[in-house]
């Protein structure tokens, strides 16, 4: 059986491409999700801010059944955690609003111990999946913080979808220049560069309808703030651009 906790966009998208899920929302009694099989998968779909309370809720017994499919920089909580999860998925697919079908703009990436049955359920709904390595995992994570967060920028600046931030690539660049170094030296994670914003850059072409924004706050641009001030880097286009926001009173 698989469960998604979550009736915003991803969960009610994926409950659409696979109708016989049981998608659950604020009403359902989490400590309901007891003795289940070692095939069953639950996917939370909600807010990052939720996901300590969600798993408080679900007996310690399912966390191994738990899928993660937030986006943000998530690893250390997921370090942190008491109780071991099934794994974690990046998303590579857009929803626009709620009600719409996933829309793949790459493959999926899964990682965990139940990483095959995670994949196998992403194919059956006809979203492109790769079962990768933690390590890999890590890199990729650092891949799409970087999307969410600058394109999420540039989208707030300019009130903008994508493909009009698309036009002004060469700031996009800009900006993603002066945070690979910080990158670099905080999580000692390097990109080949060229590689890097030719990825970001054909990943924006496939969602180019989405409307990017800053979200997730503290999950996301915050992460760069503070490891600029870890490394003592500059990045001004970075910090200017978020001072045309209505987060520029965040800024360190």
């Amino acid at each position: 059986m698989i469960y998604v906790i979550g009736k915003g966009r991803i969960g009610t998208a994926l409950s659409l491409a696979e109708p016989s899920l049981k998608l659950i929302g604020r009403d359902y009694d989490l400590g309901d999700l007891r003795e289940l099989a070692s095939e069953d998968l639950i996917f939370v779909c909600t807010r990052n801010d939720s996901l300590q309370s969600i798993l408080d809720a679900i007996p310690s017994s399912s966390h191994k059944n738990v899928v993660l499919v937030q986006n943000g920089m998530l690893s250390p909580f997921i370090d942190g955690l008491e109780n071991p999860i099934a794994g974690r998925a990046i998303l590579y697919f857009a929803v626009s609003k709620k009600g719409e079908m996933p829309k793949p703009g790459g493959n999926t990436l899964v990682c965990g111990t139940k990483a095959e049955a995670i994949a196998e359920f992403f194919k059956s709904v006809n979203i492109p999946v790769e079962i990768v390595s933690k390590e890999e995992l890590a890199k990729v994570e650092m891949e799409k913080l970087l999307w969410n967060s600058v394109m999420g920028l540039m989208g707030e600046v300019y009130s903008e979808k994508v493909d009009q931030s698309l036009e002004r690539w060469g700031e996009v660049e800009e900006v993603i220049s002066e945070l690979l170094p910080v990158i670099k030296e905080d999580a000692g994670i390097a990109f080949d560069q060229e590689r890097l914003l030719n990825s970001l850059k054909n990943y924006s072409k496939e969602v180019s309808h989405f409307e990017a924004r800053i979200k997730e706050w503290e999950w996301r641009n915050q992460w760069f703030f503070d490891a600029i001030k870890r490394t003592g880097r500059s990045a001004e286009k970075w910090f200017a651009l978020h001072k045309k926001t209505s987060f520029a009173d965040r800024l360190i």
